[in-house]
């Protein structure tokens, strides 16, 4: 305190909405000279976002007067929470060396806005799983926030991995994290869409956003029909082929080809009238043998690639199920014959055949 000069300041902490609605804080200056003096009543030291409109007040001698000083935060700033301390001064115009001041407290209040999360971008596509960015905007809070990241889908089935799991948004900034998500990729059909829902939490509150996963089938459309293709064309060449291989081992290791219906009804012991010579000199063993139709399957398999599937799944299981009708006759017989490279062959080709069949579009 100086001789000619004292100052008073009421309240010693005042708050300041970050709204930009001013408070005020009352300054009480005593003018303890003998001569009529103006005293200007300012702040010191405060940051240039913090507005202390300078006041002056004129005072008879040995007189006081109060004056309001407001307190504001400059339009258009941003200011973290926080908590400073401010000199307020009163200085005489008359004698510029006389100076008198307090120490006020200034609070910022924290302003309780939730973060804006934004998925990037908010439809993605892939297969079993992909890749985003999660944009954590906090440009309208004035704390700095921490939040927790999570996600969630309706059926519970897609898996997040957030990069960070922590996020740290200062005050007014933003900040971005990795956002991977998994899930079952469909096998074959139509494209599925999976909802996503990110979420971030400071254990006070929670904010989220939504996106949208669009799984393609493992199997495409151009896939499927190539790969149907392929493993019909191979089923049926392996049908074909195993007719022309060894179906049954010793004592009688012979090819499907040469396993004519009376060389079958032989060797089970079933009593068949042979051809006449006529019409036997004209026709091929292997127009009459198993071979043979185990071929015209591998034929009508291919033929189905013409249309939705069926014929190839109907002649390739017909061929697998004759294959084994067959074998289980010959192995109940009295000569116990075991399969041989040739059935394998053929029960290999009417499985792959099968699967090319299931595969055509329904």
């Amino acid at each position: 305190m100086v001789d000619r000069l004292r100052v008073m300041v009421e309240p010693k902490k005042v708050v300041v909405s970050s709204s930009g609605e001013p408070a005020h804080l009352d300054v009480r200056v005593f003018n303890l000279s003998s001569i009529i003096d103006a005293f200007v009543v300012e702040a010191t030291g405060q940051p240039d976002w913090l507005r202390v409109t300078p006041t002056e007040v004129r005072l008879l001698p040995k007189s006081d007067g109060t004056v309001q000083l407001p307190v504001s935060i400059a339009s258009g700033r941003l200011v973290a929470a926080s908590d400073l301390h401010v000199r307020i001064q009163a200085r005489s115009r008359s004698s510029p060396g006389d100076v008198e001041s307090e120490w006020v407290e200034v609070s910022i209040p924290a302003r309780d806005v939730p973060a804006k999360l934004t998925l990037e971008p908010r439809v993605v596509r892939g297969g079993g799983s992909a890749h985003l960015q999660l944009l954590v905007d906090n440009g309208d809070g004035n704390r700095p926030l921490r939040l927790a990241l999570g996600g969630s889908d309706p059926e519970s089935v897609v898996r997040f991995h957030f990069n960070p799991p922590l996020v740290q948004v200062p005050a007014g900034g933003r900040a971005r994290a990795g956002v991977a998500v998994e899930g079952p990729r469909p096998m074959r059909g139509q494209e599925v869409s999976r909802q996503l829902i990110v979420h971030a939490s400071d254990g006070q509150q929670e904010v989220s956003t939504a996106g949208t996963f669009v799984q393609e089938s493992a199997i495409t459309e151009g896939r499927r029909t190539g790969l149907r293709m392929l493993l019909t064309l191979l089923g049926a060449f392996a049908m074909a082929l195993g007719a022309f291989m060894p179906w049954t081992n010793a004592p009688f290791r012979v090819p499907g080809v040469a396993w004519t219906f009376f060389a079958f009804a032989s060797v089970v012991r079933i009593q068949v009238p042979p051809l006449r010579d006529d019409i036997a000199a004209i026709i091929p063993n292997i127009l009459i043998s198993a071979g043979m139709v185990v071929i015209v399957l591998a034929v009508l398999a291919l033929l189905g690639l013409t249309g939705k599937g069926r014929l190839t799944r109907l002649a390739s299981g017909l061929a697998l199920a004759f294959l084994a009708l067959f074998l289980a006759v010959l192995g109940l017989g009295p000569l116990g014959v075991t399969p041989a490279s040739g059935a394998f062959m053929v029960a290999a080709g009417a499985i792959t055949a099968f699967i090319g069949g299931l595969l055509a579009t329904r």
